[in-house]
């Protein structure tokens, strides 16, 4: 079945030259290459691309598809159901080499991690089987008592700082990110009593924790109190050397679904940290020989002002 799906997706984007797929095509093809790709090649976000394909009523894979497939597993393809009367066909806009050219190294990156890694990039609504630091935060944070409205777990290997309504987001993030990042090939040690990611052999502290927002409260005085109040906004934030600090939070994408832009960006951030490290030590490295070369050179002129 697959081995077909591929041969008709192939002699479909062999025979189109417009931008115009039929159903039965649209479902060949999402059937037949990760959506991801097809996303990027057709130049339409993946998000658009699932929304046409609900609109047309177009079965998609499920989570963890094409994994089974690379491993050689038998997966479950749903048929294209006849029992439809929407538009038969939609128009997408085809990209051109030099705009794939122009995909920038995170793009690249994620679109790697998305296709290896898609049923990891899922956070669920419950916690399964959770990594054993989630489980010992979990249990510490649940018997501490709220202070300025929020628990955290300092005391704990892993750094969680959120109100109480948060903190069931915070723990199934957090466990979905470790389990993706080993599943990866990265590590989560614990150094100094807390837990941090090492991406590339670089060590990165990391935290979980809700932003606060700065309210204003009359007081007795008839001026105003500048309290800080829980924003319900979940913010990740990893610690880099060279105070290269960065953070991820929700907005029109909650953090759950920002687990492959994260990923790329820390690998990125690794290489570039060890490249920033092998410059500084090139310039130490040439800067001492300098000193050393300079200091050669005054003594040898003292030498030669004796002996005169």
């Amino acid at each position: 079945m697959i081995k077909r799906l591929n041969f008709i997706a192939h002699q479909i984007e062999k025979a189109m030259t417009n931008q115009t797929f039929t159903r039965q095509q649209l479902y060949d093809l999402v059937w037949s290459t990760p959506m991801t790709t097809l996303a990027k090649k057709y130049g339409v976000s993946d998000a658009r691309l699932r929304k046409i394909c609900a609109e047309m009523d177009v079965p998609l894979p499920k989570a963890g598809h094409w994994e089974k497939i690379r491993a050689g597993k038998e997966v479950e393809i749903k048929e294209l159901s006849r029992d439809y009367s929407g538009k038969e066909e939609t128009t997408l806009e085809i990209s051109s080499q030099e705009n794939v050219s122009l995909e920038t190294p995170l793009q690249k990156l994620m679109g790697e991690i998305e296709n290896d890694l898609e049923s990891f990039l899922i956070v669920p609504d419950k916690l399964s089987k959770p990594d054993e630091l989630v489980t010992s935060a979990s249990q510490k944070l649940k018997s501490k008592d709220v202070y300025g409205g929020y628990v955290s777990s300092w005391e704990s290997p892993l750094n969680i700082d959120v109100t109480p309504v948060n903190l069931g987001r915070a723990l199934r993030f957090m466990d979905a990110f470790i389990k993706l990042m080993r599943e990866r090939g990265h590590k989560v040690v614990i150094k100094d009593k807390k837990a941090q990611i090492v991406v590339n052999g670089e060590e990165l502290p990391m935290e979980v924790r809700e932003k606060k927002k700065r309210v204003l409260t009359p007081n007795n005085y008839g001026y105003k109190d500048a309290q800080d109040s829980p924003s319900g906004i979940l913010c990740f934030r990893v610690w880099g050397k060279f105070n290269r600090t960065v953070e991820w939070k929700d907005g029109r994408v909650p953090i759950e679904k920002q687990l492959s832009k994260i990923l790329a960006s820390l690998e990125i951030l690794s290489e570039e940290m060890k490249e920033y490290q092998r410059k500084l030590e090139g310039g130490l490295g040439r800067a001492s020989k300098e000193r050393k070369n300079s200091k050669k050179l005054r003594k040898k002129k003292g030498r030669r002002a004796i002996w005169i």
